[in-house]
Formats: C-alpha cells, structure tokens, sequence
C-alpha cells in the first residue's frame, strides 16, 4: 500500500475537527461513527505538516492512549494497523509503531493505562502531540499530565521545535458530572473546542428515537456500516446504553459490575436534609490532582447522613485546602469541624518538598488526620455493612442529592470494570480507577475514621485479605468470577 492509495472521507463534523487549530479538541459520537479513524487520520495529518529538521526530516513523536492495554490492542493499534500499517513497523514487544516514507518520521507510542510501567512513564515523555481513544475513560489528572508533556518533541535545539502541538481526543457521550463535561461544556477553557456528531437516528422533539426506528440520511459513516447496524444490531440495550452509545447524549451508564450493588438510589438518597448545627459534623478526604471532600453527620438516631461534597480538578493541596476552608466559613461556619480523615498516602512527604497535604490542611487549622485503616477491602466493607442496616425501618447511611458525584459514584461509577473474555463473566478484582473513585475514597476514609471499621477489625485482621488471595489463587490471575445470577 502506498500513501496514494490512503483514502480517507472525513464526515462532516470531522472534516470541521481537522480544520481546527484549538490546542485541545474533543470528537464526541455514536459508535461507529468514524471517530477512531478521524484520529488515526489527524495523527498522520500532523506528522506530515511538521516542519523538516535541519536534515530535512519532520520529526515527530505521539502518545496514543486507552485505559487498557487489551482495549489499545484490539481496538486502537488495530485501527491504525488497518490504514496505516504499511508505512512502517509496529513493535508488539513495547507497542509501538515507527513511520518512515519520504521526509516523514514519526514514533507513536501505544500506552494501556492499566500497565503501571507506561502509566508511570507519562511524566516524563517529550511529545510532539498525544491522541487520547475513549477519553471519558480517563482520569481527569492523567489528560492534565499528557498536556503538559506535549509540544517538546523535537527540541528547539534542532532550530524548528515542534510545529503544532495538539491534544486530540475522542469519546462516546459521558454524563454531565465528569470531567469532559465539565471542561468542554460549562468552562470552555481558551484553546478548547469541542466537536458532537448528530445522532445517527430520526429523533423526536424530546431527543428520543422515533418509533419505528430510522437512519437519518445524513447519518456520518453510515455508508461504512453493515444493513441495520442501528436500528436490529442494537436491539435489547439498555435505554441509559442507547442514549450515549447511539442517540448521542449526556448520560451516566455503568460498564461493569456495581462495587456497593446494596445501594438503591430511591432508598438511600434523600431530598432535603439540614445538618444540625449543635451536632459536630466530620470530612472524608482524598488528596492528588483531583481532590474531594465529604461531609457528614450522625442524626438524633444514630444514622449516619453524607450531607455534601466538595469536588474539585486539577488542583494543589494548597488551593484545595482554601477551597475547602471558604466552604466551610461560608456554609458551615456555626457548626463545629470535629475532625476528618484522609488517606495516608497524604502525610508523606516528598523527596523535593516536605509540604504534605496534611501538613497544608492543618496549618489552616482543619483538624485533619490520616485514616486508621488503607486496606481497601475493610475501607469497602466498612461502606457497605452500614448500608445494609436499618433503624425503626429506615437505612443507616444516606445521602443527600448535594452529593452529585458521589450519588453517581455509588450507583455504579465506582465499579469492578468488565473484561472482555469469552465464557463466564470475569471482572477486575480492583475497582476501577476513574474519575468517581476519588470521592468514594473519601467516602471510605470517611466511614473508616468514624468507626465503621471498627467491628471488621476486630472480627479478623485478615479475612478479606484472605479471602481476596483465594479468589487470585483460583482464578490465576487479578480478576474474579461473577457468582451472582
């Protein structure tokens, strides 16, 4: 194959996506909408317009990015493969892929997420751009980091310098909560922009498809997709899969197996809930480029009641910890902070700056300390055993609808993620790491310091633990069997 037989017909809102100079781009869409090929298509569109080197060779290093390794390699690297593959070498043994033809050079580096060697060595890449697949899969910190690697690739010691640095990245639907949202939506950030494909259906006032089902005409790819591709091959999805997969939405739909399936959103989400301002109140925190707050307190029975939250994106300790101190003056200051919790990991200091968070926080006089437990799996029991409790016929822990993140986070954002094998239904045996398990983490911190673990402590120092080694040892691997019907 030579370059002169590539061709490739950008849809109509991919076409607009390639004209644009914005320095970060989003492409949201149904599937099958040529989004994957679009980026494959950019990345080789800004490896040929980087100006040439001294030696007249355009040099040019990329990051490609999923959340997997297994999804990178059966979805993406094989997108690439497809179109590309014949201008140069894919190295399965680091999965990368060297171009060579004419005045072009260019590496691309395929990065699974779950690897922890290629998680890690993203902070120190020069890159000359990054393509991010999936980027509602992402954690918001590492999109922040890949930005910052980006335009440093080649150096200006070659007198050229990178000649367009470029984030691009593509995404089905996410829910109006995350982070793409967030960003592309209500902030638009100067250098931002974002790109939505229209539904490929017919769709009523209302933005549900009409009944019966039909293709709009205008449908983008549509002519790349087998008879039916949407309106039978889809038939038995889950209404909240629809609305993101193939209507083109905002929606939260959970891709795996609930971490707290004892929580019903209508019995343990209340309305309306005041704390009571001589009753102390308590925090849960998680700390990093994402940090979050939780508050709560006990009511006149006992129950346990997660009032509200407080998150925030790409932020220092420092700024968060005066984040959280405004909240608490503005919205809370005739109440008594008794104490918070937060994760251990938030007291060490590093090898640069002996600032911890905790040092941070409690040189504004928030009476933080670290949590008493960081096994995960006391952290998770001591959420769940309370939920599974009543009093006089109502639960032992709620939450209030302030707490947006964390409502969605129990429903099913903090999840075991499904994996892709035939036969029995397999999951992680780690919850997902997204960008709903800070604030459960918080959450757990919360929980834990108060002395829900307590009892599971005393019960056996080590049966989760055991219990999690056993399930590995019959499995041969980090996952664990659904033996649920």
């Amino acid at each position: 194959m030579a370059i002169k037989d590539i061709i490739y017909k950008a849809p109509a809102t991919l076409k607009l996506f390639h004209k644009s100079t914005a320095f970060v781009r989003l492409v949201l869409g149904a599937i099958g909408s040529g989004k994957s090929v679009g980026m494959c298509a950019e990345l080789f569109r800004l490896a040929c317009s980087q100006a040439p080197s001294q030696d007249g060779i355009r040099y040019t290093r990329f990051a490609v990015v999923r959340n997997t390794q297994k999804e990178l390699k059966n979805t993406t690297i094989k997108t690439w493969n497809d179109w590309y593959g014949n201008l140069g070498t894919y190295h399965k043994s680091d999965s990368s892929f060297f171009m060579k033809f004419n005045d072009v050079e260019c590496e691309i580096l395929f990065m699974g997420l779950d690897r922890p060697d290629q998680l890690k060595s993203l902070l120190s890449l020069e890159l000359s751009g990054a393509f991010i697949n999936e980027a509602r899969e992402i954690q918001p910190e590492v999109i922040l980091t890949i930005m910052s690697r980006l335009g440093r690739y080649p150096s200006m010691r070659d007198d050229v310098g990178c000649t367009d640095p470029r984030l691009f990245m593509d995404s089905n639907f996410p829910s109006e909560d995350s982070f793409l949202y967030k960003m592309f939506e209500e902030e638009r950030p100067d250098g931002w922009e974002l790109f939505k494909q229209p539904s490929p259906m017919k769709l009523d006032k209302k933005g549900n498809a009409k009944l019966p089902l039909k293709v709009r005409k205008k449908a983008e790819n549509i002519d790349n997709l087998p008879k039916g591709y949407y309106t039978t091959q889809m038939t038995g999805q889950k209404k909240d899969w629809l609305r993101v997969h193939r209507d083109c939405e905002y929606a939260f739909i959970m891709d795996g197996k609930a971490v707290f399936p004892e929580f019903v959103d209508s019995y343990h989400v209340i309305d309306d809930w005041e704390p009571d301002p001589k009753k102390p109140i308590y925090i849960g925190l998680d700390y990093g480029r994402t940090p979050v707050a939780v508050f709560g307190q006990k009511d006149s029975s006992g129950r346990l009641i997660v009032f509200d939250e407080l998150q925030c994106w790409n932020m220092g300790a420092e700024k968060f910890g005066a984040m959280l101190k405004e909240k608490l003056n503005l919205e809370y200051s005739e109440f008594i902070l008794e104490r918070g919790w937060g994760d251990p990991a938030g007291d060490d200091m590093g090898q640069n700056d002996d600032k911890t968070p905790m040092l941070i926080l409690n040189k504004l006089k928030l009476p933080i300390t670290s949590s008493p437990v960081q096994d995960p799996y006391i952290r998770i029991e001591a959420v769940r055993s309370p939920m599974e409790k009543t009093y006089n016929g109502s639960p032992a822990f709620r939450i209030t609808k302030k707490c947006k993140m964390l409502r969605k986070s129990l429903a099913g954002g903090y999840h075991y993620k499904k994996l892709n094998v035939s036969g029995t239904e397999r999951y992680q045996i780690k919850p997902d790491k997204n960008e709903y398990s800070h604030v459960n983490d918080a959450l757990q911190y919360l929980m834990c310091g108060m002395g829900y673990a307590t009892e599971l402590i005393r019960r056996s120092d080590s049966d989760f633990t055991k219990q999690i080694e056993k399930m590995n040892k019959e499995n041969e691997a980090d996952v664990w069997y659904n033996t649920t019907t």
